[in-house]
């Protein structure tokens, strides 16, 4: 009878422990997923593609998000404005160098660089989803940031991208955009300084939902250009630094389908 009686009270101790270290457990996890940082992959087509929405980059890094820039491609078959004449992979190496830099002076995640063919992603959609699935299935992100409809300046790049976010991605997807004020406001600043600038593929003004409110975000947003010595002369960034300081936010879409938190869209406008 008495060692029933240990037995049971040695039993329903063990049951107490147990208990115990499961609630400690539960709360440990709870507290992980409180604090570990919520991810964000940003894919663009090329670097310096990350310039039409740093702000809103470097602001959610800042609110302890985990943004990773994604580069399809590094910009092989651009131009060379440095005066050093480099083309093809020479180029494509400084400009990954220039993402690396910009993306560190945004406070972003080290970016990845998938070295697909510049100017063809159309004929390699199928590939590139494969490589941002796997990544998607890893990381979990929040939101899959991207170009919006048009890819802002209407490369082909730039909407391929764009179109295959929409059609893989569509519960998470967020568009980065230029609305047709912003893009009026873009070419004023860019005549002050003799340049004929004008965004190819402005959205209507009221299809943007979020304004993203970057006050306190425009040196870094105008250093972090400055870093793509390859993409932009002097003078291109003197006439971005003077849209900046009128163009205090930077405009994204979220289409309904979408499923992103109201906190994470509250952060955006505050």
């Amino acid at each position: 009878m008495i060692s029933k009686v240990y037995f049971t009270f040695k039993l329903s101790k063990l049951t107490l422990l147990f208990l115990v270290i499961l609630l400690c457990s539960c709360h440990l996890i709870e507290e992980n997923n409180i604090t570990k940082p919520r991810a964000i992959l940003v894919l663009l087509a090329h670097p310096d593609d990350e310039t039409w929405v740093s702000g809103t980059l470097a602001k959610l890094a800042a609110n302890g998000f985990k943004v990773i820039p994604v580069y399809a491609t590094s910009g092989d078959r651009g131009t060379d404005h440095s005066g050093k004449n480099l083309s093809g992979d020479a180029l494509a190496k400084v400009r990954e160098a220039e993402a690396v830099a910009a993306c560190e002076v945004l406070g972003l995640e080290a970016p990845i660089f998938l070295r697909f063919a510049d100017g063809s992603l159309a004929l390699q959609s199928q590939r590139l989803v494969k490589e941002i699935q796997a990544m998607v299935e890893e990381i979990r992100p929040v939101a899959v940031l991207s170009f919006g409809p048009g890819g802002v300046t209407g490369n082909r790049d730039h909407i391929a991208v764009s179109t295959l976010v929409s059609q893989y991605f569509p519960m998470q997807a967020v568009y980065f955009a230029v609305s047709d004020t912003q893009a009026e406001n873009l070419t004023a600043s860019a005549l002050k300084f003799g340049l004929d600038y004008r965004v190819a593929a402005p959205i209507p003004d009221q299809e943007v939902r979020v304004r993203v409110q970057l006050d306190d975000f425009a040196a870094v947003r105008a250093l972090a250009m400055a870093k793509h010595v390859t993409q932009f002369p002097p003078v291109m960034i003197n006439a971005f630094a003077d849209y900046i300081e009128s163009a205090v936010v930077e405009e994204l879409v979220i289409p309904e389908v979408t499923q992103v938190s109201s906190e994470f869209v509250e952060l955006l406008k505050r």
